[in-house]
């Protein structure tokens, strides 16, 4: 009886705890910049390894997040990413996940050795993967840092797009039985370019030739 009881005080315990944790919402979208704490230039060290195998390496943006301030006065947030050594060229994704209605503005930047932009993918490159966007490239001898950095042009943006959801519920039979019902609708989705979200980048060799 007394090992039932201190179950139930455990569980009363437990349960306001994983009520709020369900409850809670990711912050709104973050679509003003204060410049004043930004860099004049990327930092190196920062970058986070991606390995060659097919691994996402995942990062947060919100409040706080790493910003920088071009020569032309632009403010940008952004994640640095090394690439992988490899003799041979290989494919990098970068993926923008929906983190609540904050979908990351992405652009990408491919730096050499000294932080040099050698190539760069706008907005444009990306395509919508479900409620995300990605672009995909092929990577050249002189690329080594990925710098995955906020569009501008972009943030403040909205986006709406309709989403099928599946409803399940049910009918109890006069004898007893029951009988599941699945009801399809569609709900609108809104989506705002910003500052904030989540960015995952992977990268893969090249498809062998047959």
């Amino acid at each position: 009886m007394a090992r039932v009881e201190r179950l139930a005080r455990l569980l009363l315990g437990v349960a306001p705890a994983a009520l709020a944790l369900a409850c809670a919402k990711p912050p709104p979208p973050t679509v003003t910049l204060d410049g004043d704490a930004c860099v004049s230039a990327p930092a190196l060290a920062e970058a986070r390894s991606v390995p060659l195998e097919d691994k996402e390496v995942a990062v947060t943006l919100e409040a706080g997040a790493p910003c920088w301030r071009a020569d032309d006065g632009t403010i940008s947030v952004y994640a640095m990413f090394r690439l992988p050594q490899s003799a041979e060229p290989y494919i990098v994704t970068v993926l923008s996940e929906l983190r609540g209605q904050s979908l990351f503005a992405a652009r990408i930047l491919l730096l050499d050795d000294w932080g040099k932009t050698v190539r760069e993918l706008g907005h444009d490159a990306f395509n919508f993967r479900g409620a995300a966007t990605g672009a995909s490239l092929r990577t050249r001898p002189d690329e080594r840092y990925a710098l995955v950095a906020s569009d501008p042009h972009l943030v403040g943006r909205h986006l709406s797009q309709i989403v099928p959801q599946v409803r399940s519920s049910g009918a109890v039979l006069p004898g007893g039985g029951y009988v599941p019902i699945n009801t399809g609708v569609e709900e609108i989705r809104t989506i705002t370019f910003a500052y904030s979200g989540i960015v995952k980048v992977s990268a893969r060799p090249l498809p062998q030739e047959k």
